[in-house]
């Protein structure tokens, strides 16, 4: 074993060991920001979770006597948090990060890592705002969806891993969450008609509303239910491709 390893001591919290010498790295290091992976993505996506979760659903006390109503409001406002940490924080943190080997896996693997947290504040919320489980079901199957888009985006981006694909990348998934509420600025600025519901149900801040308000009721309707289902699609759409892309890549004979 390496003198180095051997000599190594962790700090034990309760039962858990954390060695401090694992994330020391010098500047050489281009995967220093990668070491303790999926572990550290879920600590910090643990940690935006509860703090996000103590500012909407446990501040509605704050706000009046606690009520379905009370209650209900503050999931919401959580479900948008969640939304814009699995579609924006999360793609421009690994966008701007160095690209692995191979996006499309990582990029799973971090979205199956960011999921199950997820379970574990949706699947409790009928209990405090009677909200059915079938909406329930499609909430965290909204987030999946969308969640999947941000992997399908994110490893397209990090396929060629330029400055302008970043961006893009980075542009697109911003454009994902702020469409549907600026295109809805629009159409009522110019009085134009539209379905409020569908078009709500075109961005992860905004769906959480259509799913848990009229007139969704206790059960999405069809339209809602393909609405949740198109953003997964267009994800594995763009994972295949990513896989496409990166074989066509490796068998493609580079000049000398």
């Amino acid at each position: 074993m390496d003198r180095r390893r051997a000599g190594r001591r962790g700090i034990r919290i309760g039962p858990m060991i954390f060695v401090p010498e694992l994330l020391v790295t010098s500047s050489q290091d281009p995967w220093a920001h990668r070491k303790g992976e999926p572990r550290m993505l879920v600590l910090f996506w643990s940690v935006y979770l509860v703090i996000s979760a103590l500012l909407t659903i446990f501040a509605t006390r704050q706000i009046g006597l606690p009520s379905p109503a009370i209650y209900a409001q503050g999931a919401r406002t959580m479900l948008v948090m969640t939304g814009l940490g699995l579609c924006v924080l999360w793609p421009m943190a690994r966008l701007s990060q160095m690209a692995p080997e191979r996006p499309e896996v990582d990029a799973l693997g971090d979205l199956a890592a960011l999921l199950l947290p997820v379970q574990a504040v949706i699947w409790p919320m009928p209990f405090l705002t009677g909200w059915s489980w079938t909406v329930t079901a499609a909430l965290v199957a909204l987030m999946a969806s969308w969640g999947a888009l941000s992997s399908g985006i994110v490893a397209m981006s990090l396929e060629r891993a330029t400055t302008g694909t970043r961006l893009a990348g980075t542009a697109v998934c911003i454009m994902c969450v702020a469409g549907a509420p600026l295109i809805g600025w629009f159409i009522q600025v110019f009085h134009l008609p539209y379905s409020p519901p569908l078009l709500a149900m075109l961005s992860p801040i905004t769906a959480p509303y259509a799913l848990t308000t009229a007139p969704a009721g206790p059960k999405p309707t069809s339209a809602q239910w393909l609405a949740t289902a198109a953003p997964a699609v267009a994800g594995a759409v763009l994972l295949l491709c990513a896989y496409g892309r990166r074989r066509w890549r490796a068998a493609t004979p580079t000049g000398p």
